[in-house]
C-alpha cells in the first residue's frame, strides 16, 4: 500500500488539538501528500466549546466530525472509507468502537486499556517509563514503540509559523540560556483554555503580579489568552468581581492600541493580554506561572522556567473524569455534591505530579505548588526564583506540606532548583525528543506496507495454486 485514502484521527481537548494534532496532521502530509485527513473529535470533560472551530483551521484537516456525530459514525458508518485511525487523546473506548465496528487499522498515543486492546494494533509513547506503564497494564512491550513527545514538534512549527518571527530573550528555546532583561523580568502568567479558568485566575493572578511588582517594581507581566476562548467572553469574565474562595484584586479591561488590552488593577499594575498565537511571548518570557496541561510542556520545550500552581480553592470548578465529571451537567446539586465528594478526597491530589515536564522526567525538574492557595503565597514563591526574600511562611528552597488561611497545600521545591537551573534542566529534558510525529507516522506507514504486501503474496499464492 503506496498511500492510505483517509486517515481518521481522533482527539478531543485544547490541548490534544493544539499539542497532539497540529504536528501529527503535518507529518502526515509530509509522509503522503494527497491523503484525506478526517478528525473526531470526542466527548471530553475539559472541552471548552470551540474545539471543532480550531480543529477545522488546522493546516491540512480536510473534514472535522462534531462530537454530536460521534455515535451516528460509529451505528452507519464513516464518511468515507478509511484506511487507518490514530487516537490522540480521549476515552479509548471510541477509538476501540470504531476500530472493531470498521476494521480500521487503530494505533494509540500514550493511551490504552485492556478492554481494546485487540483492536489496536501498536502504541506510541513519550518515554520508556510511559511503555512500562502500558506494560504493567498488561500490553505487550513489541507493540509499543517510544517516539518522543509530540509538543516538542508543535512548539517548532508554531514558532516557524509566526509571522512576523518573534525576537526571541532565547535565540534557540531548545538551547540557549534565559536571562531577565536590563528593563526588568518578563513574566508571563497561563490561566487556561476554559472561560471558568480566566474568570478565576484573572483576579488571582493581578493579586499576584502585584505583590511582585512591589518587590520587583520594573517587571512586565503578561497574561496569556487561549485561542479556544471567544473574546466577548474573556471580557466579561475578566473582569469580574473575585470569588471569596479564590481571592485577587478586580480589574479592568483597558484598550493601548488596536487589539492590545491591559488587564489593570487600581493601584496600576498591568497584565498585558495576548490573544491567538502566545507561543512568541511565551519565548520572550523570563518566567512563567501557570496551571495544569499542554501549556507546562510548551514552556518546557521553549526552556523557560515556571511555576505550575494548582489552586483547588473551587473543587467543584476543577473538570473531572467519569462520575465526577458527570456531575458538573447535573443541575441545581451537581456543582455542591462534587465539592462534597472532593474535599473528602483532596489528601489523594495535593503533593501530586502535575505539570508535563515533571511526569516527562524521572526526577522533578519544575516546581509545582497545589492545594488551597492565595496569591501572595503564589507571588512569593516567584519572588524566591528572583532571589527576593520573602515572608518565610513557607521557607525556599523546601519540599513538604503545611496548612494555610484556606487549607492545606505542598510545594515540591523542585529540589532546590532555581530560575537558571530549572531553564538548564527544561532544556536537557526535551533535547531528544523533536521528531516523535514524523516517528509514529513512519512506524504506521511501516505497518500498512508490511500488511499490504503479506495480502499481495497471500493473492499470488492462491492464484498459483
Amino acid at each position: 500500500m503506496s498511500s492510505p485514502q483517509t486517515f481518521y484521527i481522533t482527539a478531543n481537548s485544547p490541548g490534544e488539538i493544539s499539542g497532539f494534532l497540529v504536528p501529527m496532521v503535518a507529518a502526515i502530509r509530509r509522509r503522503w501528500a494527497h491523503v484525506r485527513v478526517v478528525v473526531i473529535l470526542l466527548p471530553c470533560t475539559f472541552a471548552s466549546g470551540r474545539e471543532e472551530d480550531v480543529a477545522r483551521s488546522v493546516p491540512g484537516v480536510d473534514e472535522v466530525v462534531p462530537v454530536h456525530r460521534l455515535m451516528s459514525l460509529i451505528v452507519r458508518g464513516l464518511p468515507t472509507p478509511g484506511t487507518a485511525l490514530l487516537h490522540l487523546g480521549g476515552d479509548l473506548m471510541y477509538a476501540g468502537l470504531l476500530a472493531w465496528r470498521w476494521n480500521l487499522p487503530t494505533w494509540a498515543f500514550q493511551w490504552a486499556h485492556r478492554t481494546w486492546d485487540r483492536w489496536i494494533r501498536g502504541y506510541f509513547v513519550k518515554t520508556e517509563e510511559d511503555a512500562r506503564r502500558l506494560c504493567r497494564m498488561g500490553i505487550n512491550r513489541n507493540r509499543i514503540e517510544v517516539v518522543g513527545d509530540l509538543i516538542v514538534d508543535a512548539v517548532q512549527t508554531s514558532l516557524k509559523e509566526s509571522t512576523p518571527r518573534p525576537t526571541l530573550a532565547r535565540e534557540d528555546p531548545l538551547e540557549s540560556s534565559s536571562r531577565p532583561s536590563e528593563s526588568g523580568p518578563h513574566i508571563a502568567f497561563l490561566p487556561g483554555s476554559r472561560i471558568e479558568e480566566v474568570s478565576g485566575l484573572g483576579p488571582f493572578y493581578l493579586e499576584a503580579a502585584e505583590h511582585i511588582r512591589h518587590a520587583l517594581p520594573h517587571a512586565r507581566f503578561s497574561l496569556l489568552i487561549s485561542p479556544y476562548l471567544e473574546w466577548g467572553q474573556v471580557r466579561r469574565g475578566i473582569q469580574a468581581e473575585p470569588h471569596p474562595s479564590m481571592g485577587g484584586i478586580r480589574g479592568r479591561l483597558v484598550q493601548k492600541e488596536d487589539a492590545i488590552w491591559d488587564l489593570v488593577s487600581a493601584a496600576g499594575t498591568r497584565l498585558t493580554l495576548t490573544r491567538g498565537s502566545t507561543l512568541p511571548v511565551l519565548a520572550t518570557a523570563d518566567f512563567a506561572v501557570s496551571i495544569p496541561g499542554t501549556k507546562t510542556g510548551e514552556a518546557g520545550c521553549l526552556g523557560c522556567p515556571f511555576l505550575l500552581v494548582l489552586p483547588m480553592n473551587r473543587m467543584e470548578r476543577i473538570p473531572w473524569y467519569g462520575v465526577l465529571g458527570l456531575l458538573d451537567w447535573l443541575p441545581m446539586v451537581g456543582r455542591m455534591l462534587k465539592r462534597l465528594i472532593m474535599r473528602t478526597m483532596v489528601d489523594r491530589y495535593i503533593g501530586r505530579v502535575y505539570s508535563q515536564p515533571n511526569l516527562l522526567s524521572d526526577v522533578p525538574v519544575v516546581p509545582e505548588l497545589s492545594g488551597f492557595l492565595t496569591p501572595t503565597l503564589v507571588a512569593e514563591r516567584v519572588l524566591a526564583f528572583f532571589d527576593h526574600a520573602t515572608s518565610g511562611r513557607l521557607p525556599f528552597p523546601c519540599i513538604g506540606r503545611t496548612d494555610g488561611t484556606l487549607g492545606p497545600y505542598s510545594y515540591n521545591g523542585a529540589q532546590g532548583s532555581d530560575r537558571h537551573r530549572v531553564a538548564s534542566d527544561l532544556r536537557a529534558l526535551y533535547a531528544t525528543h523533536g521528531g516523535a510525529a514524523d516517528r509514529a507516522v513512519a512506524s504506521v506507514a511501516a505497518s500498512l506496507s508490511s500488511v499490504a504486501g503479506e495480502s499481495s503474496r497471500d493473492f499470488a499464492h492462491e492464484s498459483v495454486k
